[in-house]
């Protein structure tokens, strides 16, 4: 075969090879930056955890609190609970305890108080939860996660919830606003108290490395077989 007859033949899986080499790479490359940009999160969450608690300011950027540990005092609204359903602690489902907090000053915040078994809902089966006056609180700024396609819709009506809607919650509370954040209870002394507070871990997924290496060894298995398929057409 003629150099240019076999040139002319090469053109479009030449052309092709280097698309897909193109879009190859730079998914490998874009997923190189989402990593170091992840790690770069995860380091962040993880220094806000271990610093030391403060008290909760009336204002303030909710991300630039997020992760970080603070103590305040209020009365909890225990009449306007609502419950997180779906929610389980040690293999056994049940709910996340959510109630109001009327701060001793500035607008109410939601409380994750932690988690009760489906068989403890009911607050007559669980007196000890409410104890009377001004509570401590200990607990992490956290932001509402999004609920994703296969999160239920909220029922308001029948106080089941399924995700985060501080909005919404707040309505169903009676209350005109809520922060635009929630506080997660830290663990309270005894561990089995109800409702149990649930340890705050930074739990991000961080496959990045691994979609990168994916990428790039497609981009070498493609000009591998690019170079193995011009050779088999220039030995013919």
């Amino acid at each position: 075969m003629s150099r240019s007859s076999f040139a002319r033949r090469a053109l479009v899986p030449t052309v092709m090879t280097g698309i897909g080499l193109i879009v190859l790479l730079g998914l490998g490359t874009w997923q190189v930056q989402r990593l170091h940009w992840k790690e770069g999160l995860i380091a962040a969450r993880e220094s806000r955890l271990a610093a030391p608690a403060i008290d909760l300011p009336a204002e303030g950027d909710p991300k630039a609190l997020e992760y970080r540990r603070v103590h305040f005092s209020g009365r909890y609204l225990y009449d306007r609970e609502m419950y997180l359903a779906a929610r389980t602690y040690n293999g056994e489902t049940g709910y996340q305890v959510m109630v109001p907090v009327a701060p001793a000053a500035g607008v109410p915040v939601l409380v994750d108080r932690g988690w009760i078994p489906l068989y403890r809902k009911d607050p007559a089966s669980r007196p000890e939860s409410y104890p009377a006056g001004t509570a401590e609180i200990d607990g992490y700024v956290r932001l509402p996660e999004r609920p994703n396609l296969f999160t239920p819709a909220n029922d308001p009506d029948h106080n089941m919830w399924f995700s985060i809607d501080l909005a919404a919650m707040a309505r169903y509370a009676g209350l005109p606003a809520v922060r635009p954040y929630y506080i997660q209870a830290a663990p309270g002394p005894d561990p089995k108290a109800l409702p149990i507070g649930i340890p705050l871990k930074v739990d991000l997924p961080n496959n990045h490395l691994q979609y990168a290496l994916t990428w790039y060894a497609l981009a070498v298995a493609l000009l591998v077989t690019y170079i193995l398929y011009m050779r088999r057409r220039r030995a013919g």
